[in-house]
């Protein structure tokens, strides 16, 4: 009887495989060209999207008020001073006066990218200059400038026809800039792909780096800034 029981729910199980097969199977191109089609796009925007990177560091909070010999009575008084302290750095560290410094002494307002056969990125190691600006505030905001740099002459060309000298301040259409060599070029990051530079306003860049900027203490107790 138990035997009997097994092979009728067994039958069962397979007419319902049966059943679902029947069902699904005509629509297997179907599925095999959805298929294909979500690898293609996942394909495509890996190829398209522009890479972001994440930097990270951590702070330690000194508070020089505080000596080596204090009790523990005193050093447990000191907990909300020095949870106060923290607190102010980070609202320093978060400052927009800071991040507009950051922005202004290191020229992020002038970027320079690499353009590939998908997608532009970062020129930031592989492009043999930089740009700077001598009043920043007063630059002509453009993107995706031409820019070359012929090491022989020691000139830079923009838009396949203004040249200039390198190292000096000169007048160009976007501003009075300044063409340097990137110190952190090396031959071996050097690319056959064209470069093209961008110039923003300060404040538009320095708004952008804020509001991808986390500051948090490591923990309630901690002067640890991460």
């Amino acid at each position: 009887m138990e035997k009997t029981n097994n092979k009728k729910k067994q039958e069962q199980e397979e007419n319902v495989i049966q059943q679902m097969l029947a069902k699904y199977l005509p629509y297997w191109p179907l599925l095999f060209i959805a298929v294909a089609i979500g690898l293609a796009a996942a394909y495509i925007y890996t190829k398209y999207k522009v890479p972001l990177y994440q930097a990270t560091a951590t702070i330690i909070i000194k508070d020089e008020k505080k000596g080596t010999d204090e009790s523990k009575l005193m050093e447990s008084l000191n907990t909300v001073s020095s949870k106060q302290l923290v607190e102010n750095e980070i609202e320093v560290i978060q400052s927009r006066a800071l991040m507009d410094s950051v922005v202004r002494q290191q020229h992020l307002y002038a970027s320079i990218e690499e353009e590939g056969k998908l997608r532009k990125s970062s020129a930031y190691l592989k492009s043999p200059i930089q740009i700077e600006s001598a009043n920043p505030d007063s630059i002509t905001e453009v993107t995706d400038k031409s820019i070359s740099y012929d090491a022989a002459t020691g000139t830079v060309e923009i838009d396949n026809s203004l040249k200039f000298k390198i190292n000096k301040f000169v007048q160009t259409p976007y501003g009075k800039l300044k063409f340097v060599p990137n110190k952190l070029y090396k031959p071996a990051y050097a690319t056959m792909n064209p470069l093209k530079f961008s110039l923003l306003y300060p404040e538009n860049v320095t708004s952008v780096l804020l509001q991808s900027l986390e500051v948090t203490s490591a923990s309630k107790m901690s002067t640890i800034i991460e």
